[in-house]
């Protein structure tokens, strides 16, 4: 249901933002003396707190809207058209979230993206439509855990 459905999407949140704090914490920290790629690792962690940050508010928009969507078309639907409601939850889901992670991550963030916005319009139309892809693809595979779920309770 959705309250369920919240209640996984803040635990999520939650991991997440302990793996930020962690990653933060390890950054503040002074590397021991005799710890050589004491430089290496700030250039590959150093952007994971903004990367970590623009994954958190990513799932935290899409996952809630995922949510409303699906049982807001669930109730219009009368519990029919499980395609319809997936893909279209998801359809409007996946784009918040790659357009929240792309632009939070990339936008400005000269260490690890230096193209235009144009380029990152660019890289959130083939994101999405690769995600939209994979979302047709798993349909089938929605129909068949809900038949099993209906078949073991």
């Amino acid at each position: 249901g959705e309250r369920h459905a919240f209640f996984l999407v803040a635990v999520g949140f939650t991991m997440s933002a302990v793996l930020l704090l962690a990653t933060l914490a390890g950054l503040s920290l002074t590397p021991a003396p005799f710890y050589l790629p004491g430089k290496a690792y700030d250039q590959v962690f150093s952007p994971t707190w903004r990367l970590l940050f623009a994954s958190m508010l990513a799932y935290l928009l899409a996952q809630s809207i995922d949510v409303k969507l699906f049982h807001f078309w669930k109730r219009i639907c009368r519990g029919r058209f499980l395609w319809l409601r997936n893909n279209g939850s998801t359809m409007v889901s996946q784009f918040v979230d790659t357009v929240t992670v792309t632009f939070v991550f990339l936008y400005g963030n000269e260490a690890v993206f230096s193209g235009t916005t144009a380029q990152l319009w660019v890289m959130v139309a083939q994101v999405y439509g690769i995600k939209m892809a994979i979302a047709f693809l798993d349909t089938p595979f929605c129909y068949l855990g809900v038949w099993f779920l209906r078949k073991i309770s």
